[in-house]
């Protein structure tokens, strides 16, 4: 279940579009390539954003050079980013051993499955044995595929540029500027937004940016569009 801090950071993260002059924007949106999704998405094109907040980002930063996209990525503890970034090789390593595990034992886990099974068995099946020790290690199995897919996601973000911008949320303490995944900025929530490291700006195919913007439509509610309305005013 998602926790109310992370509901609280993908908030933030909509705001941040808003103000950064996105006329589209959602939470939990699959990205261009579509097996992966994002916390949050926006888009932005010439005029989609007022006079004022132009002013205040102008620069190297927010150059203007639109259509634009922005994929975020929240994360409210430290436990969940060290989660998503952990080193891929040390992940496949495992992965690789506990499969060799699983071929190994596969004689006994058929075996197993064939014998007939004691009273004990048949009341404990899985606590007890090769049923047990194939439980962990499918466990385990699945454990490291879904790190693996975490952590595969900040990487190939930035190797294929799926947008112009990609940005890590975090809440206070989750990480430092050197642990920051290459071609993401950073933005720290606590009392106030503070943008510890400004994104990069990456060339996005335009295949791409299409691709994420009617994303961003489909997944924005019908109050999240609303607010957006409102927030923008008649600038967009």
């Amino acid at each position: 279940m998602e926790s109310p801090l992370h509901l609280d950071l993908k908030g933030r993260a909509l705001r941040f579009l808003a103000e950064r002059g996105c006329a589209v924007a959602g939470t939990e949106v699959t990205a261009p390539i579509a097996r992966f999704r994002v916390d949050a998405a926006g888009y932005r094109y010439a005029g989609g954003v007022s006079d004022r907040t132009a002013a205040e980002h102008s620069g190297s930063l927010w150059p203007d050079l639109w259509p634009e996209t922005f994929l975020i990525e929240c994360k409210a503890s430290r436990a969940d980013f060290l989660r998503c970034t952990s080193f891929a090789s040390s992940l496949r390593q495992r992965r690789d051993r506990l499969r060799k595990r699983r071929t190994e034992q596969a004689d006994d886990f058929a075996k197993a499955d064939d014998a007939p099974a004691d009273l004990g068995d048949r009341l404990f099946p899985e606590s007890t044995g090769p049923t047990h020790a194939r439980k962990v290690i499918d466990y385990q199995l699945r454990r490291v595929q879904r790190d693996l897919y975490a952590a595969a996601k900040f990487d190939l973000f930035h190797r294929y540029q799926l947008g112009t911008f990609l940005l890590l949320v975090t809440g206070p303490g989750v990480l430092s500027a050197d642990e920051l995944p290459m071609g993401w900025g950073w933005l720290e929530v606590s009392d106030r937004e503070d943008l510890r490291v400004e994104p990069p700006r990456h060339e996005a195919p335009t295949r791409w940016l299409g691709r994420l913007a009617r994303s961003a439509a489909r997944s924005a509610s019908a109050a999240t569009r609303t607010n957006l309305d409102t927030t923008l005013g008649p600038s967009c």
